[in-house]
């Protein structure tokens, strides 16, 4: 708790913004949060996960593997260049970004996924990007072509999407291993029980076995 309380009081001069948070891994996770006066309200966020606590002082209890898997986000690898307007964030391949909101949508762009969040060494520069501009995606299972232009997909095939319209999306498929030539981009149909978004680290390990960030044509 007095660790906890020490983050917390790292905070100063931003406190209406972050609080301190300790894990203690042992038969289950309990998780200490303190924040600072007019911080957030951490028994807000221990109330959700069945905890108690004021709204400095708060702490709660849940099983190791189900909260870490579903609750600690690691941070992705950008895979091209962004480069937008003042609202969105300026990235380029390689960078690392935390993402704290996901597959957003807007009216002027219903059809583009957005996510918010900030890059790794710059917390305090927030903002938005596109969705794809870090997705790695597996297929889950096999589906035919749909007709011409849109190619079959098998189950195990890792794609790297650019542009996503509705039920289908375009982009390239990545081998199981160094890229030799690059495949061209092409259209595969795309559903939630069709694709599943690969965890930051197994997408990590996927680009970097195929070298995608050595062949600069497939990064644009």
């Amino acid at each position: 708790e007095f660790l906890a309380q020490q983050l917390a009081d790292r905070c100063a001069g931003d406190e209406s913004r972050c609080f301190g948070a300790v894990l203690e891994i042992a038969n289950g996770v309990r998780v200490v949060l303190r924040s600072l006066e007019g911080g957030p309200d951490v028994a807000q966020i221990a109330g959700h996960f069945g905890g108690c606590g004021s709204a400095t002082r708060a702490f709660f209890k849940a099983g190791s593997s189900t909260f870490l898997e579903s609750n600690l986000e690691q941070p992705e690898l950008v895979l091209r260049d962004v480069s937008l307007d003042s609202s969105c964030l300026t990235l380029k391949p390689k960078d690392l970004v935390t993402v704290m909101l996901r597959d957003q949508h807007f009216r002027d762009s219903p059809l583009d996924d957005w996510s918010w969040g900030f890059k790794v060494g710059e917390p305090e520069k927030e903002g938005w990007f596109p969705t794809l501009s870090y997705s790695v995606y597996i297929a889950v299972r096999a589906e035919p072509s749909h007709g011409t232009g849109v190619k079959a997909v098998k189950e195990g095939d890792i794609v790297v999407g650019h542009v996503q319209r509705g039920k289908y999306i375009y982009g390239r498929r990545l081998p199981g291993g160094p890229i030799e030539t690059p495949e061209l981009k092409s259209w595969f149909p795309f559903a939630e029980d069709l694709f599943k978004r690969l965890h930051a680290s197994s997408a990590a390990v996927a680009l970097l076995d195929a070298g995608f960030f050595r062949m600069p044509e497939i990064l644009a």
